[in-house]
């Protein structure tokens, strides 16, 4: 509605004696002045605008921040038990840890984190390939098991955009829980 139609119905409101003079010329005032429900509606509008606005940086801010592993973006699996009894390699075709998927599992968890306490694993996922072991350390990261039926190949290892390869992220492990 206009300020002039906004007018014209107070005018009749008056008329109708459903307003007093005193409340016309009050609204009136108001109408003209800008200090009317108009701009109240116009500044809540805008108001809900922002609101959308901030809401959808602060969702795009979750998204991005939440890695990978997060436990509300999969749906986690029990591997099989062969897979879990099968040896870890972090190069092919040559055995340089001597433990199983399994152990790694409990070798992972003893990984102490800076802010106190130890990694964490949320669980373990299917891919193509084998399985995806998702970590909540430092930085939420994943390592990726291509599994040939025998043996479980680690594949290079993404945390934080940065890609190390198997053997160097478990020398790493490994020296931190050593310290």
């Amino acid at each position: 509605m206009s300020v002039v139609e906004d007018l014209e119905r107070l005018a009749k409101l008056k008329d109708s004696g459903a307003l007093t003079e005193e409340e016309f010329q009050k609204k009136k005032t108001e109408l003209l002045s800008g200090d009317g429900k108009k701009p109240e509606k116009k500044k809540s509008k805008i108001r809900t605008v922002l609101t959308v606005i901030v809401a959808l940086w602060i969702g795009w801010a979750i998204i991005n921040a939440v890695s990978d592993n997060s436990a509300a973006l999969h749906s986690y699996v029990t591997p099989d038990s062969s897979f879990l009894n099968s040896e870890v390699l972090v190069r092919p075709g040559i055995s340089d840890l001597g433990i199983n998927a399994k152990q790694l599992v409990e070798l992972m968890e003893t990984v102490p984190l800076t802010s106190g306490g130890h990694q964490k694993i949320n669980g373990w996922t299917d891919t193509d390939i084998g399985y995806r072991l998702h970590i909540a350390g430092q930085k939420n990261y994943y390592v990726d098991l291509a599994w040939s039926g025998e043996s479980a190949l680690m594949q290079p290892v993404k945390i934080g955009g940065k890609e190390m390869p198997a053997m160097v992220y478990m020398m790493a492990m490994s020296s931190s829980i050593n310290k």
